[in-house]
């Protein structure tokens, strides 16, 4: 088991930048989690998972009761509905995809999402 301590570190520092760019579970503790300590690939990702959560819902309220702040909550209920469809046929590929081939294809979705950050337009 990894140490209190990174463990706690590790979850301002998601929590932080969740609440700060909206990002968190998968892309800050997952990769952390593979680095820091000795979890594979999925454990590390339905660890992530479970964090998620909680860390969203007060991120989500945190954004809403802002001062003229306004979540698009037409847009919450289908894509709430689809991403649980998704994450259990995800969850469900995850567990037949070879380690190393899901740590390479977690990767690259990291690198085309960074990059597309940082050359969009917009």
């Amino acid at each position: 088991m990894p140490s209190l301590v990174i463990l706690l570190l590790l979850g301002a520092a998601a929590g932080t930048l969740s609440g700060l760019f909206g990002i968190g579970a998968g892309v800050v503790i997952t990769p952390a989690l593979l680095w820091l300590t000795p979890m594979g690939q999925t454990q590390a990702q339905g660890t992530a998972l479970a964090v998620m959560v909680p860390m969203s819902l007060l991120g989500a309220w945190r954004y809403h009761s802002q001062p003229g702040m306004s979540l698009d909550w037409t847009a919450v209920a289908p894509l709430a509905l689809a991403c649980l469809a998704g994450v259990w046929l995800g969850s469900h590929l995850a567990f037949l995809a070879e380690e190393t081939v899901l740590r390479k294809a977690f990767g690259a979705y990291l690198v085309l999402a960074g990059g597309h950050l940082l050359l969009a337009g917009r």
